[in-house]
């Protein structure tokens, strides 16, 4: 069974660029605690 996998002779497939919805507030990431059980924004 040669080329089982069917992706035999194409090419990589490329995803469109990701962007987020239009009208939506940013997002804010927040980083968990669990021995104090707390939630704090994350800053990078």
């Amino acid at each position: 069974m040669s080329g089982s996998s069917g992706e035999q002779g194409k090419g990589r497939r490329e995803q469109p660029q990701w962007s987020p919805p239009a009208g939506s507030p940013p997002c804010k990431l927040r980083l968990y605690n669990s021995l104090t059980r707390s939630k704090r924004l994350l800053r990078g």
